[in-house]
């Protein structure tokens, strides 16, 4: 671990991406390793995979001006890697959240009420594996999903800018890889 450096967090502008050093730019992870005083780059240790992975989506996600919002954030999540328990519930919680406020949240502005609210009725997500209740319930979405993108861009598929219905399309319980980082990669889509 390196000294943990003094950062003007009120003088730093957030930009997207990674950056090779800080004159390059920062990202909030990567302002979060300077002040904890480790390597620079934007896994710093002391941070929980699944807080990082949210914050990073969060930050790429964001447009300049309110990507500086996420500032506070720089010290608060310092100290959050507690280990593979407290994993396990924060991305019981981020699925939870994904599957039964984010998702239903998009079926809604789809016009599949029927399955935004079917999602929201859902059981809350809980560490394990998802059930199979949950399963059906999100492959039933998807599929509406499909047929309604199907039927509203033929043939060249949806505008540029529309949210990227990628994260309905693989199931987020089943991450391809057991490493840490993709499994957070797959709470965050």
């Amino acid at each position: 671990m390196t000294t943990a450096q003094k950062l003007d967090l009120d003088a730093l502008t957030l930009t997207k991406g990674g950056h090779g050093s800080l004159s390059d730019g920062a990202c909030i992870m990567e302002a979060v390793s300077l002040i904890a005083g480790e390597p620079w780059g934007d896994h710093p240790e002391c941070v929980s995979p699944t807080i990082g992975a949210f914050l990073r989506s969060w930050n790429d996600g964001l447009d300049d001006e309110p990507r500086q919002r996420l500032k506070p954030y720089a010290t608060k999540v310092v100290g959050t890697n507690t280990g593979p328990a407290d994993e396990q519930i924060r991305g019981a919680l981020a699925m939870d959240w994904l599957v039964r406020v984010h998702t239903p949240a998009w079926l809604e502005l789809a016009g599949l009420k029927d399955e935004a609210a079917e999602l929201r009725a859902l059981p809350e997500i809980t560490p394990g594996e998802l059930s199979v209740a949950v399963q059906a319930t999100l492959e039933k979405a998807r599929a509406s999903a499909r047929s309604r993108a199907a039927a509203a861009w033929p043939p060249r598929g949806p505008p540029r800018g529309t949210p990227d219905m990628k994260l309905l399309a693989r199931p987020c319980g089943r991450p391809s890889s057991s490493s840490p980082r993709a499994r957070s990669t797959c709470l965050t889509g």
